[in-house]
């Protein structure tokens, strides 16, 4: 878990210094802009579903209804 905690800390940052150094019309104009954009966000909300469902099932808090 403490991996995922980690992964997720570095590609927060990652998408921070990504806003900071693109400007959005740019991505607008760039596909590959937008797939890297794309990806980290994708992975990140992967690693936060992830340690929900885990806590989830850690402290047996019951099958959700939706994500």
């Amino acid at each position: 878990m403490l991996e995922r905690l980690n992964q997720l800390d570095t590609n927060l940052n990652e998408l921070l210094k990504f806003k900071r150094s693109v400007a959005l019309s740019h991505i607008k104009k760039d596909l590959q802009k937008q797939w890297i954009l794309w990806y980290g966000l994708f992975e990140s909300i992967q690693i936060v579903i992830h340690i929900a469902c885990h806590l989830t099932a850690k402290y047996h808090l019951g099958n959700p209804e939706t994500y």
